[in-house]
This record gives structure tokens, sequence and C-alpha cells, in this order.
């Protein structure tokens, strides 16, 4: 598995016979302990996702997996793990979603965002699309990426916030009271559910 580059570099001069090196001393890297935090309860998450694609597809509307598989290799300050080291089934669609034949996949190949390095937006401008309701984990990286990038791609955006999930509970608000307004709108899934409902 190659090693990451190390996440700082500081500038320094050439040694010379007399000469100190410029910048903070050198030091020896910690390994920083793994912290473990209480795993989030995503059964209600789940149930929701759930019940939007459901609508969908009874609307006969485009259903998109995402499937996401590493990040880029760039230098970062919080680092996740590498797509070696996540689980065999970590991309996999939820068993519990109700996953159709004719939806779409979308797989991230060391990408935050899902419209970057694919044919998403094309496959969805085929298909008359012209809203996308963006959902999914985790709501300030990928799913805000995603947004973000469908907003520029022309498409109106909406999220709905009991269909999103993020580690950082502070992220996620930050995501939603800040900048999914920026770019989109922000609704509740019974809001949502009866729109669909009416078509």
């Amino acid at each position: 598995m190659a090693r990451r580059a190390p996440r700082r570099a500081h500038a320094r001069r050439a040694r010379g016979p007399h000469r100190r090196p410029v910048g903070p001393a050198p030091r020896r890297r910690r390994r920083r302990p793994r912290l473990t935090r209480p795993a989030p309860d995503r059964t209600p998450f789940i149930e929701v996702n759930a019940r939007l694609a459901d609508a969908f597809h009874a609307a006969g509307l485009p259903v998109v997996w995402v499937h996401a598989t590493g990040l880029p290799a760039g230098r970062v300050g919080h680092p996740i793990p590498e797509p070696e080291e996540l689980p065999a089934d970590f991309a996999d669609v939820d068993e519990r979603l109700p996953e159709q034949p004719e939806d779409l996949h979308v797989h991230k190949d060391r990408t935050i965002s899902a419209f970057i390095r694919s044919d998403l937006a094309a496959r969805l401008r085929e298909r008359g699309v012209t809203q996308v309701v963006v959902t999914g984990i985790a709501t300030g990286m990928g799913v805000e990426s995603t947004a973000r990038n469908a907003y520029d791609e022309g498409f109106h955006v909406l999220t709905v916030p009991e269909a999103l999930l993020d580690g950082s509970a502070e992220r996620q608000e930050a995501a939603l009271v800040h900048d999914f307004p920026s770019f989109g709108l922000v609704t509740t899934a019974d809001e949502l559910l009866a729109a669909l409902a009416s078509r």
C-alpha cells in the first residue's frame, strides 16, 4: 500500500557548514490514536431514503445510486482510510434500499462529487431532468460537493435534512444553514413526498 505524503512541508534553506535550517525544528511524527465514536443509528436515515426512492419510482422519475470508492490523493488535514482499507462492501447499496434495475449508478473513483469525471449530468439531461434531490452520506462532503456541481451544471437543487447523515453534527448544521441555501433549497421529506404524490 502506498504511503501518504506528509501533510505539511516547511520550506528550509540548504544546509551549509555554519547554517542552521530556517523554520520550525523537525519533529518526529507520532501516530495519531484512532478515535472511536459511537456509530449513529442509520435506521431513520435509511427509512427516509427508502420512502423517497419508492416515491420517485412510483412517479416514473430516475433514481441515482452513488458508490464512493475513495477520495482524491491530495494531502488533507483530516484523512480518511484509503480504498484498500475500507470494508469490501463499503460502496454497496444498503439492502434495505429499494434498488431497481432501471436505476442509474455512479461510481466515484477518487472524487468527492458524483458529477466530476462522470457522465451523470449528460445522463440526467437525456432523461429530461431539470431538478435533482441530493441525499446521502456525508452531508458536508460528498453530498454538498455533488449538490454544488449539480447547481453549476444548471440543475435546480433540493435536499432533505432527514435524508442526510454526517459524522459531524456541526458540519451538517453548517451545510444546511449556511451552504445549501446558496445553491439550492432545503425541504422536508413530508413536503417532498406530498409534491411527488400530486404529480
